[in-house]
């Protein structure tokens, strides 16, 4: 990556780093590291760690720590996976300061669907959650679409800056149906096949309110 684009790159994380407390403040920052490794037989490993904040930085609001197994299908265009996730919560109590803690763990099976439409680079993916909260249990469909497009070149390559967009809408089993949706646009830097750097703004819409948070994520093929 060159020295313009570390340049931007730091100048956005040290917006991101101004610290402010209290209520939840109206943008949030998450940041997020995705690694894969390969593995024996076709297998593939990834685990992600996610700092998400309820305000630039220093007010955390949630730290998830997810890893998976999946195993390619069909040239690799198709993944079914199988993972487990750990989630710690800072909640605030409403209308209050104050904020209580809680815990999760997950257990999910995941399928993955990649594809190409000229230039654009295509992600269908569903997961199925079985969710254990400290008030029960709940099971959560997920299923995301994502879409990148190259800006700088003609197709997804090394030094190559593109435009990214995704949503995903979450169902439960649990009370209303509707969760919440997440969508996301942004622009992203492929520095070469194994890795990419996503900045983007991100719309949480649940039932009762939403919010917008800077996506700050790191994506790494080891």
């Amino acid at each position: 990556m060159n020295n313009s684009v570390f340049k931007y790159l730091f100048i956005a994380f040290v917006f991101t780093c101004q610290i402010s407390y209290a209520q939840p403040a109206k943008f949030g920052n998450w940041m997020v590291y995705n690694g894969t490794v390969n593995l024996p037989y076709k297998l593939q490993s990834t685990g992600e760690i996610h700092l998400r904040n309820y305000n630039t930085i220093g007010d955390i609001q949630q730290i998830l720590l997810r890893g998976h197994i999946g195993y390619p299908l069909a040239n690799n265009n198709h993944i079914v996976s199988i993972g487990y996730a750990y989630i710690y919560n800072e909640d605030y109590i409403a209308n209050t300061d104050i904020k209580k803690s809680s815990q999760e763990n997950r257990i999910f099976e995941q399928y993955l669907y990649k594809f190409k439409y000229k230039k654009t680079v295509l992600l269908n993916r569903w997961r199925l959650e079985h969710r254990y909260l400290a008030a029960g249990q709940q099971l959560r469909l997920r299923t995301l679409l994502s879409v990148n497009y190259p800006i700088t070149k003609d197709k997804m390559d090394a030094k190559t800056w593109y435009f990214c967009s995704s949503n995903e809408l979450f169902l439960k089993n649990t009370g209303e149906l509707f969760d919440r949706n997440r969508f996301a646009i942004g622009v992203g830097y492929q520095k070469d096949k194994n890795l990419k750097v996503e900045v983007s703004l991100m719309n949480q819409a649940l039932s009762s309110n939403n919010r917008n948070q800077i996506l700050i994520a790191l994506i790494n093929n080891l």
